[in-house]
Formats: C-alpha cells, sequence, structure tokens
C-alpha cells in the first residue's frame, strides 16, 4: 500500500490544498459579486466572462492542452519549445484582442445590451493576461510541480477580491471585470517570475513541429467542443441578463456538491502513470467510492434546504431559483462522474474518447436550444446534456471502469437518518443534534462498512502525508 500511496506522492497533496482554497476563495467572491450586483447585472458579468472563455479556446490552437507532453517529452528542448510557444501565443492573442475590441459594439448590439460593449473593451485590454495566466497550470504540469502551480491559484483567487473593491466604489459590472483584470495581471507577473527562475535553462533546439501540430490539432477539437458543452447555454440564454444571472447563480451554488468529490478525483487521477487495466479499474472503483461517500449526504442537505441555502449565500433576490434547483444539483451530482470519466480516459491514451463525450453534450445543447427561453429550460438542458456525455463515456469505458454498487447502496442506506434529521416540522435545535449526530453515523457507517481495509489504509497513509506536508500540529 506505501507504494501505492507514493504514486499518488507530493504533487497530489499540493494538488489538493490548491484547489480547495482557491474555490472554495473563489465560490465566496461570486456569491459577494452575486448579491451587489443583484440577477441582471451578474448576467451581464457572466456574460462577459463567458466571453473570456470563448476567447481563449478559439485563440488556443490546442497549444495549452499540448503544454504538458511535449515539456515531458522534450527534456532538452523544453525552454526553446516554450519560448517559442509564448511567440505564438501572443501574437495570435494580441491579434485577437484587437478583434474583440472593435467587435464589441456589433456583440452588444446583438444582445440588445448596451452596456456589454463597454466590458467587452476592458476585456480585450486584458485578456492577453488571462490567455498566459492560464498557460502556467500546463506548464507547472509539464515541469512536475504543482506545488508552484498552487501558489499561481491562491494568488489568483485571492487577488480577483479587487472586484469587490471596485464595485463598492460604484462602477458595477465594469469595476467587477476591472477587478478580474488586475487579477490576471498581477498572477501572470508572479507565475512566469516562478517560471523563469525555477525552469527555464539552456538546452537544444524545438524542432519537431509536425508532431506537435498533430497534438494540437487534437487538443483544439477538444478545447472547442469543451468550451461548448460548458458555455454555450450561457450565450443562447445571454439575451435574458436577469434569466443567465439566476441560472449561473444557481450553478456557482451547486458546486459546493462537487466540491469534495471533485478534490478527491483531482488529488488522486493527475498523479496515476500506470497504464495496467487492472489497476486502473482497481482505482476507479476506489475512487468512485470516496466520491459516493462524499457526494450522498451532500444532495440530501440541499435537496432538504434549497431555500435556506440559496438566501444564505446568495440573498432573496435569487429566491427565483429554488423553482430548478433540483435539478442544477441532479446535473452537477453527475458532472461528478465524468471528471473520474475524462481523467481515466486521458490516462488511458484514448483523448477520443473526451472528445466524444464533449460532443455529446453540445449536439444535445443545440437539438434542445429552441427551447433555451430562461433558466428552467437552461437547467433541463444541462441535464440532459450531461447525462448524454456521462452515459457515452461509461459505455466506452467500460473496460476500465469498475462501478461500486454495493459501497453504493450501503452508503445510500447509511443516509437514511440524515434525511429524516431534516424533516421540516422538526425545530431549529432539534434539527441541529439530529443533523450532526446522523453525519457522525454517517461517517463510521461508511468508515467501518463501505470502506473495505485497503481504503482505510490509503485514507491513513493520505492523512499522515498531508500532515507531513502542511505540518499540521496534530
Amino acid at each position: 500500500m506505501e507504494a501505492y500511496v507514493k504514486k499518488i506522492g507530493k504533487n497530489a497533496v499540493w494538488h489538493l490544498i490548491g484547489k480547495s482554497i482557491s474555490t472554495v476563495l473563489s465560490i465566496i467572491l461570486v456569491f459577494w459579486i452575486a448579491r451587489l450586483l443583484g440577477p441582471e447585472d451578474y448576467g451581464s458579468f457572466s456574460l462577459t466572462v463567458t466571453f473570456i472563455f470563448l476567447f481563449q479556446q478559439f485563440t488556443s490552437l490546442g497549444l495549452e492542452l499540448s503544454l504538458p507532453y511535449f515539456i515531458q517529452k522534450y527534456k532538452e528542448q523544453r525552454t526553446s519549445f516554450l519560448k517559442k510557444y509564448l511567440i505564438i501565443r501572443l501574437a495570435v492573442t494580441i491579434s485577437g484582442a484587437v478583434i474583440l475590441f472593435l467587435l464589441s459594439g456589433t456583440i452588444a448590439n446583438y444582445y440588445n445590451n448596451p452596456g456589454l460593449s463597454l466590458y467587452l473593451k476592458i476585456t480585450a485590454g486584458f485578456i492577453t493576461f488571462f490567455i498566459l495566466m492560464n498557460a502556467t497550470y500546463q506548464i507547472f504540469q509539464g515541469f512536475n510541480d504543482l506545488k508552484q502551480s498552487m501558489k499561481v491559484d491562491v494568488w489568483f483567487s485571492s487577488t480577483k477580491f479587487l472586484s469587490l473593491l471596485f464595485i463598492m466604489l460604484g462602477l458595477g459590472v465594469a469595476g467587477a471585470v476591472m477587478g478580474y483584470g488586475f487579477s490576471y495581471v498581477i498572477t501572470t507577473l508572479v507565475a512566469y517570475k516562478i517560471i523563469y527562475e525555477k525552469f527555464l535553462k539552456k538546452g537544444e533546439e524545438f524542432t519537431d513541429y509536425k508532431k506537435l501540430g498533430r497534438y494540437a490539432l487534437t487538443s483544439y477539437l477538444v478545447g472547442i467542443f469543451s468550451f461548448l458543452s460548458n458555455y454555450l447555454i450561457n450565450l443562447y440564454i445571454g439575451m435574458n441578463p436577469a434569466e443567465l444571472g439566476y441560472f449561473d447563480a444557481a450553478n456557482k451554488v451547486g458546486v459546493f456538491i462537487s466540491l469534495i468529490p471533485s478534490a478527491i478525483s483531482a488529488a488522486l487521477l493527475p498523479s496515476v502513470t500506470t497504464k495496467n487495466k487492472k489497476e486502473i479499474k482497481e482505482l476507479t472503483r476506489r475512487l468512485l467510492n470516496y466520491m459516493l461517500a462524499a457526494l450522498i449526504p451532500m444532495i440530501i442537505i440541499f435537496i432538504a434546504t434549497p431555500g435556506f441555502i440559496i438566501n444564505t449565500l446568495l440573498s432573496s433576490d435569487y429566491s427565483t431559483i429554488t423553482g430548478f434547483f433540483y435539478i442544477i444539483i441532479a446535473a452537477l451530482s453527475i458532472q461528478t462522474f465524468n471528471t473520474v470519466y475524462n481523467a481515466v480516459a486521458y490516462g488511458v491514451g484514448k483523448p477520443k474518447y473526451v472528445l466524444g463525450g464533449f460532443a455529446a453534450r453540445t449536439m444535445i445543447i443545440f437539438g434542445l436550444s429552441s427551447s433555451l427561453t430562461g433558466a428552467y429550460s437552461a437547467s433541463l438542458t444541462l441535464f440532459f446534456s450531461i447525462a448524454a456525455s456521462a452515459l457515452l463515456l461509461a459505455f466506452l469505458l467500460r473496460g476500465y471502469v469498475k462501478y461500486p454498487l454495493e459501497q453504493f447502496f450501503k452508503s445510500l442506506l447509511s443516509a437514511v437518518p440524515l434525511a429524516l434529521s431534516l424533516f421540516p416540522d422538526y425545530n431549529l435545535l432539534l434539527k441541529i443534534v439530529l443533523s450532526s449526530g446522523s453525519l457522525v453515523f454517517y461517517v463510521l457507517v461508511n468508515y467501518y462498512k463501505v470502506l473495505d481495509q485497503g481504503d482505510r489504509e490509503l485514507i491513513r497513509l493520505l492523512f499522515r502525508k498531508i500532515k507531513k506536508t502542511i505540518n499540521l500540529p496534530f
């Protein structure tokens, strides 16, 4: 088991810490911005952010997703490769930024949103820094040093709080966009200072452009379909900023559902290098087991108390969300499985499966586009598109994924007391006592009755590694 944990390694611990901190900070920031701006202005802000990701994907040329492979593969040529990447990326991105600036008025007219023109012009001024910053995650992955990636994550999540300052100064949506922009600049400078000081050394000249072109083309298609599957709905309902505000805010609240499962997946999967089918099946069994154990109580809590959660995290202005919140929770719960499927597909050298999953989502969204009139229909479309992608990936990866059905039913049964503790007729104190006791019961049942001895040993060894890495005092 020690050898198994060593495969996970220190990188996994740093990845888990960085992603957990940055995700929590980002969620807090988004809720705060949503409360300050209100649904309609928050919808305009979300649409502007969507165009940032649209710009990134269509100008990437597939190069970002190629970085880890080529930095690892061509160790003596990595400095030359990185320099050439930056020259190409800067040329394409700056040209694209000029085009975005010039087209901002046309886009605003299309969406019948005059303010969008200003927001996109501000975005055009900062977007080159966003592209360069985003690439650093793949660069650090290529150099196999996710501790530096964690630093960049935390810097970015912290400096984005500049948005709140600008909003409070009365700049509204423009201030929120400017805050994000300055965050891109600061984080990019910090990240490339680390890259220059720690990783860039003299080496051979990179010349394998033919292989880079083939790899980049596949990655480019994956990136395009990834964007379309994740943001196409936003573009469709962006005609109605308030509805987009409700839909995007509901998704941000729902992220809490997948926070722990995604952290588990992110920590374990990137460091697994084995290509042995039997080992991969055992890993996915354990991963899905842990994810289900973390996911089930979160689903129960969110389904039982949607109004309380939404009013607490956002405000009563967003009460409309409760009408479709269950659909969002179902969609994002299924999405946690897609996270594992995608990582396994890359791990076994089948990126075309990932492309197929994203393409399936995109086609469902296109097929249902005529019904996308508001947040409720957008939620249904999100659910059907994610479910279609999950079913396709489950079929394609059936030889690599083992489903822990027995453990799933045990976890589900042990969650019954938790569900009963949230019964609406109970007073608040009794709910707190019953909920606390039920959660303890759920954890104990899962730890001793659902997880096997190997699972428990792995959890103990991982916790010891985390303690050693971040010097916990207990």
